[in-house]
């Protein structure tokens, strides 16, 4: 097995590990049948650090138009 010249994981790998840590807590809250329960106050902080670390799937509009001396100008919408 090769030695890992980095110790210290980057800080996209550290934000995957914890957006997978809440997701898990979060799974475990609602499958739970008593055991695992959060309380609303603990739910409410998850999706707000969920919606800073995974990108929301909202919809966007994209519109793009390229002149005729060949600048493209780009324009999007949430």
């Amino acid at each position: 097995m090769a030695v890992r010249s980095r110790l210290e994981h980057d800080e996209l790998t550290r934000k995957k590990i914890q957006s997978t840590q809440i997701v898990n807590r979060l799974n475990n809250h609602v499958l739970s049948e008593g055991g695992d329960l959060m309380t609303t106050s603990q739910v409410n902080a998850a999706k707000v650090l969920l919606n800073k670390v995974i990108p929301d799937l909202s919809n966007i509009d994209l519109n793009a138009t390229v002149d005729v001396d060949g600048e493209i100008h780009i324009t999007w919408q949430k």
